[in-house]
């Protein structure tokens, strides 16, 4: 594979992203043993739980564009215009979205307790799906030019690192924590665009009524396909923190956090491929054993090195989250599972509309069952309904691919 200029074209990307996600691992490694010893399990759990509500915004604008806008770049990168008119109808649905989302932040602010006890938290925090709407990561991707997100993203990274030891001085201080975040992914935003306009020589237009709806049409399954899982991923989190404790939010969270830097590294395998595999599919057999490999390694390393990961970074007040690591391990593989045979296969195959059927049948149930669960066994309930979520998601997906395949040997 390596033989071609192609070739060597998807080990760059990949490269790129692996270095990517190695800052997302280590500067965390480093910022966050300080913040969370700070900020205690209370607060850090205020702020996991200000930043599930934040990732319902950003699945709201991200609308599936990372997969939908990306494939269509992909297929038109040869053609200046077309890509120009892909990129501003996108952008401008982005920034549709987001003022949508802001209006509904509002009226959580202004009518429920919950949050209009603490608005500043909320507001500081609504920065974050402003940064990744400013930050078109599905453009790079369709370019294949993934370099450039990892310089922009490790920018905006560090720039968050450096301000928590910088800001965070007490307890107090926790409102600030999801402000810097966001103000690393505004200017990386900011920056990236301007390097669109100058190095691609794209220029951004107002399109016309009909380019947005379309791009939101085409996106409609996959934006579907995207948000659904939430009902059972950021809900538990929020669930837990609307009918539990802001300690056991932080014991959770702390958990799934690490589970989420195991599933980086299928990210980056995800990343890689999908654009790739849109123009040379033939190669999804050896891609295959790619992903089932790594996503097999890193459950078994979960499970077996959870309470040396957590005594690391988190400290001993932190204990309980071993146990949500373990629970949640085997779903590393399951996202190893849903990620190869779903986006790399399902999705450039065009099957969106099954794909979206069968996910929103599993979430829809997750979510029912989540309302059962977490109320009753918090923070074990959400690891438990989010394992069973994404076991049952990747056995249907595997299944929808095989019988896509005609009866052949995947």
């Amino acid at each position: 594979m390596l033989k071609s200029k192609e070739s060597k074209n998807l080990v760059t990307n990949f490269i790129s992203l692996s270095l990517l996600k190695g800052f997302d691992f280590l500067l965390p490694l480093i910022s966050l043993p300080y913040m969370v010893r700070i900020l205690g399990v209370s607060n850090y759990g205020k702020v996991a739980f200000a930043q599930s509500l934040m990732f319902y915004f950003i699945a709201i604008t991200d609308y599936g564009f990372n997969l939908s806008a990306t494939r269509d770049i992909a297929k038109n990168r040869g053609n200046l215009k077309k890509v120009e008119q892909i990129f501003s109808s996108v952008m401008f649905a982005k920034i549709f979205l987001l003022l949508i989302s802001f209006f509904i932040l509002l009226i959580l602010i202004l009518f429920i307790p919950k949050f209009s006890s603490n608005p500043k938290l909320y507001l500081f925090a609504f920065l974050l799906p402003l940064g990744q709407v400013l930050f078109p990561i599905w453009f790079f991707q369709g370019m294949e030019k993934m370099k450039f997100i990892t310089v922009f993203n490790v920018f905006a990274k560090l720039l968050f690192t450096v301000l928590i030891f910088i800001v965070i001085k007490n307890s107090k201080d926790y409102i600030f924590v999801l402000l810097l975040n966001g103000i690393g992914f505004v200017f990386a935003g900011f920056f990236s665009l301007i390097f669109i306009f100058k190095n691609f020589k794209i220029s951004f237009f107002i399109p016309s009524f009909y380019d947005v709806y379309s791009k939101l049409r085409e996106g409609f399954y996959i934006f579907i396909t995207n948000l659904i899982p939430a009902l059972y991923t950021i809900s538990s989190s929020f669930i837990l923190g609307l009918t539990t404790s802001s300690v056991l939010v932080g014991y959770y969270s702390a958990g799934a956090k690490i589970i989420e830097l195991f599933n980086a590294v299928i990210y980056i395998l995800s990343r890689t491929f999908y654009p790739y595999l849109n123009r040379n599919f033939e190669k999804f057999k050896k891609i295959k054993q790619i992903f089932l490999f790594v996503g097999l390694s890193e459950f078994l390393m979960a499970f077996i090195f959870a309470g040396l990961i957590v005594d690391i970074i988190f400290g001993a007040k932190f204990k309980e989250s071993i146990f949500i690591i373990r629970i949640l391990s085997p779903s590393i593989f399951a996202i190893a599972i849903m990620d190869c045979f779903g986006s790399n296969y399902l999705l450039i195959k065009k099957l969106d509309k099954i794909y979206m059927k069968m996910i929103s049948i599993i979430s829809i149930i997750a979510f029912i069952l989540a309302l059962i669960l977490i109320p009753n066994f918090h923070h074990i309930g959400a690891s438990i309904v989010v394992l069973l979520a994404r076991s049952f998601i990747a056995l249907g997906t595997f299944v929808l691919a095989r019988n896509d395949f005609k009866n052949k040997t995947i």
